[in-house]
C-alpha cells in the first residue's frame, strides 16, 4: 500500500506528471520502455486472453497503450519494491509470462548531478546513495545499482531475459540539439545505446524484463 504522504504528493502533482509525459524527456522514457516491451510481448495472433498487471502505474499512460493492443489491464499503486516484486512474481503462471521492472539508476544520478547540474558534491554523494531527489514532486526516489534488481529477481526465482538502458545520453545533449525536431533520431540512438551493456550501465533508468525459471516452485 502507498503511504498517505506519497499518495497525496502524487495526487497533488498528477497534472504536472501528465504534462511531463508530454515533454521530449517524458515521451522518450515512455516510448523507450514501450519499445522494449514490444520486443518481447507475446504475439497477439492467439485466441488466448492476454493480461497485464500494471504495478506503480502512475497516470496509466503505458497501460492505455497495452490496452489498445488488446491486453486486459489491472492496475495497483505501490511503495515497497521488494514486497511488490514478490507478489508480482507469484502472478506469473508460466515461463511465457513477462515481468517488466523499471528503476532509477544510481549511476545515472551521478552523471546527472555532474554533467547536467555541474554539482560535484552531489555527484560524489550519489555514488553510494540509496535515495535520490524527485524534482517533480519534491520527494525521494529509490536508487538502484545494476546488481540490485538482478538480486531481487533472482530471490524470486525469476530469470532476467533482457536488460535495457533508458535515456543514456538524451538528458545531456547540448541546447543546440532540438529535442523536438530531432526526437526520432534521438529515440533511435537511445534504442541502439540501451541494448549495449556498457551504455545501459550509465543510463538514467534501468529496464529489466524477466520470467519465471523453469521448474520454479
Amino acid at each position: 500500500m502507498v503511504s498517505k504522504i506519497d499518495d497525496e504528493r502524487f495526487q497533488n502533482g498528477a497534472q504536472d506528471y501528465a504534462a511531463y509525459l508530454e515533454t521530449p524527456e517524458g515521451r522518450l522514457r515512455a516510448d523507450l520502455v514501450f519499445a522494449n516491451l514490444q520486443d518481447l510481448l507475446p504475439q497477439l495472433k492467439t485466441n488466448k486472453q492476454l493480461f497485464v498487471l500494471d504495478v506503480g502505474c502512475g497516470t496509466g499512460a503505458l497501460a492505455v497503450r497495452l490496452a489498445q493492443l488488446g491486453f486486459h489491464i489491472t492496475q495497483l499503486y505501490v511503495d515497497n519494491p521488494a514486497t511488490v516484486l514478490c507478489g508480482a512474481a507469484r502472478t506469473l503462471r508460466d515461463t511465457s509470462a513477462i515481468l517488466s521492472l523499471v528503476v532509477r539508476n544510481q549511476a545515472g544520478e551521478v552523471l546527472k548531478a555532474a554533467i547536467q547540474a555541474g554539482d560535484l558534491p552531489a555527484a560524489e554523494t550519489n555514488l553510494n546513495a540509496e535515495w535520490g531527489f524527485e524534482s517533480l514532486y519534491g520527494g525521494r526516489v529509490r536508487l538502484f545499482t545494476s546488481a540490485g534488481p538482478r538480486a531481487m529477481l533472482a530471490s524470486e526465482s525469476l530469470e532476467l531475459i533482457a536488460e535495457r538502458g533508458v535515456r543514456v545520453v538524451a538528458d545531456y545533449l547540448p541546447p543546440s540539439v532540438s529535442r523536438t525536431a530531432t526526437y526520432e533520431r534521438i529515440f533511435e540512438l537511445e534504442r541502439r545505446l540501451g541494448v549495449r551493456p556498457e551504455f545501459a550501465a550509465i543510463a538514467r533508468y534501468s529496464h529489466c524484463l524477466a520470467r519465471r525459471r523453469e521448474n520454479a516452485a
